[in-house]
């Protein structure tokens, strides 16, 4: 399988918010690029009746910026990335949207049979790499016709309805943790028609959808991936 955003990746080893990568950042929600992967930064004990709503925000991903063809309708997919880091609230704002943070017009997205694997819940606490994943179906038009002007919209004209994938979090008391974490190796996989999604071949040849080294023991998950603690490439 193809990773649809693997600019995603580029981008981020280049440290440039480019490529379908993107952020939604508030004075005590901020997005930086880093070594370590995609931060995610909230001080610790920011509440909205003390410090306004100035705590919502997170990961953007655009994947019609990565791919202008990234996704048609009727096909399921799937999005994964990695994360590890610490925080008290849940990251509960997971979720499709034409315009992040904002929506209105008829132009909102609908996916069916939404499932989370890994959710970042409340009080998480990780120091190693967490595979979330966050697959969905479209069954509803990935252009649709804005039926009432707001924002920049304009009613009767035509806009991408699965613009920006939204990961992070609300208007709520940040905790005694805050929010730091950590994401990486971002991907986006069309698992439509996904069948045979390991083999092995008679040489000992392993084809899979995607090949992760982690620090546990080898491991091949339900959607594809095969994990190792060590991979070498010849």
């Amino acid at each position: 399988m193809d990773n649809i955003i693997a600019k995603c990746n580029d981008a981020l080893w280049n440290k440039s918010f480019s490529n379908g990568l993107n952020k939604y950042t508030q004075s005590n929600c901020q997005v930086t690029l880093t070594d370590d992967g995609y931060r995610i930064y909230r001080p610790p004990n920011k509440n909205p009746t003390n410090d306004g709503n100035t705590m919502w925000g997170g990961l953007i991903i655009n994947p019609f910026s990565a791919d202008s063809n990234a996704m048609v309708k009727s096909h399921r997919y799937v999005i994964k990335f990695e994360v590890k880091g610490q925080s008290s609230n849940a990251a509960s704002s997971t979720y499709w949207s034409n315009n992040a943070g904002w929506g209105g017009g008829g132009l909102s997205p609908s996916p069916t049979d939404v499932v989370q694997s890994n959710p970042v819940t409340s009080n998480f606490q990780s120091s190693v790499w967490v595979p979330f994943q966050y697959s969905f179906t479209i069954n509803d038009d990935i252009y649709k016709v804005c039926t009432s002007s707001y924002s920049s919209f304009v009613a009767g004209e035509t806009y991408l309805s699965y613009r920006d994938f939204k990961f992070g979090y609300e208007y709520w008391d940040t905790g005694s943790l805050g929010t730091d974490i950590y994401l990486r190796d971002f991907k986006l996989y069309d698992i439509t028609s996904s069948t045979n999604l390991v083999t092995v071949l008679k040489p000992g040849i392993w084809k899979a959808g995607c090949f992760i080294e982690n620090t546990g023991n080898i491991s091949i998950k339900r959607d594809g991936d095969l994990y190792s603690n060590n991979l070498y490439e010849m």
